[in-house]
């Protein structure tokens, strides 16, 4: 996750996204200050598995859009194809 998080920091993401941690989830939004599940992108990295857990949620307290998991190595890059499908 750490990875991640420095990926969206070094590749100007962070000038255009907002996002908190919830418990173990890093919740991602274009709204500052984020509203919850409106919007947003949580990502959860599971260390037993090594997969991804990717959830995007565009209207709170309905089941999520798009629910995905994906192997280890792919975190980074399914991260850059979800932010450009959302057009983030």
């Amino acid at each position: 996750m750490l990875t991640l998080v420095k990926f969206i920091r070094n590749n100007g993401f962070d000038k255009r996204l907002f996002a908190y941690t919830s418990l173990d989830r890093l919740v991602i939004t274009i709204y500052d200050p984020p509203v919850s599940n409106k919007e947003s992108l949580l990502i959860k990295f599971d260390e037993v598995d090594r997969k991804w857990h990717f959830e995007y949620r565009s209207t709170p307290h309905i089941p999520a859009e798009m629910d995905r998991y994906y192997p280890e190595e792919q975190g980074i890059d399914k991260f850059c194809q979800f932010t450009k499908l959302l057009k983030w």
